[in-house]
């Protein structure tokens, strides 16, 4: 029992940060409410864009309907389960909150999209980032997911998402915002080397 009882919290300390996430997109969760609350509106004025600060940041919390959430709670899951050495602690807040703003203002400045809800942006953010921080423990793997990643999201851009999908999700797929997700994790993950670089150099 004991035994049982320390995985338990093990496990917890391990993934806190991840399942308040999955907390807060259950939260947000798709309603009638919800989605016309939370929605981002990428088409309109920039001053009317910004009045609803919240709807840059949790828009990407709800989703268009009960599919569309739990394909994106089992992305981080499976997430999760593939790269076991990422280590999750609390600066994942301050990401998820960097990839948030720079997709939402990305899509009012391509200017494409009258309406956005959904988590697959910070995922697509999330997964380019880990990939490249955790490549060294597995280069040839991590590399082959990157080159997949980036001939996915080429392939959207070029020939459009799924009507399957987006029959399922009852919404289009917002394929800029997955090349937004995508930017921004790279971009992150650049600013964090340039970040640890110029410390590490001070202390020289």
């Amino acid at each position: 029992m004991d035994n049982l009882h320390t995985f338990i919290h093990t496990k917890y300390q391990e993934n806190k940060y991840l399942l308040l996430l999955t907390l807060i997109m259950l939260a947000c969760a798709p309603s009638a409410i919800s989605f016309e609350w939370l929605a981002l509106r990428p088409m309109v004025e920039t001053k009317d864009f910004f009045s609803g600060f919240w709807k840059l940041i949790f828009s990407h919390f709800t989703h268009s309907n009960w599919p569309h959430l739990f394909i994106n709670i089992t992305n981080l899951v499976i997430l999760r389960l593939a790269i076991k050495e990422w280590a999750i602690d609390r600066s994942i807040i301050i990401f998820v909150v960097y990839s948030a703003l720079v997709i939402s203002i990305g899509l009012h400045i391509i200017n494409s999209l009258t309406s956005y809800v959904g988590f697959s942006g910070i995922f697509y953010s999330l997964l380019i980032y880990i990939l490249l921080t955790y490549r060294k423990h597995s280069p040839k793997l991590y590399s082959f997911a990157i080159i997949i990643v980036a001939l996915k999201i080429a392939h959207e851009q070029w020939y459009g998402a799924s009507s399957v999908l987006s029959q399922l999700i009852e919404t289009n797929i917002a394929i800029d915002a997955h090349a937004l997700g995508v930017f921004a994790g790279f971009s992150f993950w650049v600013l964090k080397k340039l970040f640890l670089s110029k410390n590490k150099n001070s202390y020289v």
